[in-house]
């Protein structure tokens, strides 16, 4: 017997799927463990990073994008990242 799950409940599923996710970066960006990335990302997701005052800069995938943020944090000394207040919209409407 198939039953069909109703959207409140898959939103419920797709909602604490995509914080873990957001948490997993998170942990392994200020651990500067990039090669946990490549659990993250397919191999050939496209990343884009828009910083305002430069050109949009295209990455692809989990390694072009740590080396990016290694390359940087390198600069600065520091990187502590949180997702403090996340929205997500699971549905048009």
């Amino acid at each position: 017997m198939t039953t069909r799950m109703d959207d409140e409940t898959q939103d419920t599923i797709d909602y604490v799927a995509i914080t873990r996710l957001q948490h997993a970066y998170a942990d392994a960006a200020t651990r500067r463990a990039w090669s946990e990335f490549d659990d993250m990302f397919l191999a050939d997701a496209p990343v884009r990073v828009d910083t305002v005052t430069h050109p949009v800069i295209a990455l692809t995938g989990a390694g072009e994008l740590g080396n990016f943020i290694g390359t940087a944090v390198e600069r600065v000394g520091v990187l502590e990242l949180m997702p403090l207040s996340p929205r997500l919209h699971l549905r048009a409407g």
